[in-house]
């Protein structure tokens, strides 16, 4: 914990923001053949380890920064590289995500829908946490993503 502060991360809000947004679109008009409605698992132990890693996650992004240190100039190179990449992981993972609403939306149900659907905003939230070097936030973000992406998958149409 001592590499860690707590402050409000700008950054870590605008992440879940990002993500919300189409859910909070999917609570408010959601579409004629709703069918994300009933992708829980059957057991609710599953489920509840899910939502709780989910909104551990995001308060450890939107709370928990890590503290900058001093870099070499070595390390800042591979750190610059190492950030593109993560930085565009979490591009391409956020726009496949907004697509694969879109097609929901637009009544494409297909298992590649749905699996595009929980599997794009789990590398999103993995590579953020990676990008922010938060990896106290790694962890319930691994743990999200695997139930996340089991549940979709047991529930396919």
């Amino acid at each position: 914990m001592k590499n860690y502060e707590f402050v409000f991360s700008i950054k870590g809000f605008a992440v879940f923001f990002a993500v919300m947004l189409p859910n909070i679109l999917w609570i408010a008009y959601p579409p004629a053949n709703d069918l994300l409605i009933t992708n829980l698992s059957d057991f609710p132990a599953l489920n509840n380890t899910m939502f709780i890693s989910q909104w551990i996650m995001l308060a450890l992004l939107m709370i928990l920064s890590r503290k900058t240190e001093i870099e070499t100039g070595t390390e800042t190179e591979i750190n610059n590289g190492t950030n593109k990449f993560y930085i565009i992981c979490c591009t391409v993972s956020l726009i496949g995500y907004y697509i694969f609403w879109v097609l929901y939306y637009m009544a494409i149900i297909s298992p590649i829908v749905f699996m595009g659907m929980a599997i794009c905003p789990s590398i999103f939230f993995i590579m953020f946490s990676l990008l922010q070097k938060n990896n106290l936030a790694l962890i319930p973000a691994i743990i999200y993503a695997v139930l996340h992406i089991g549940i979709t998958y047991s529930n396919l149409p």
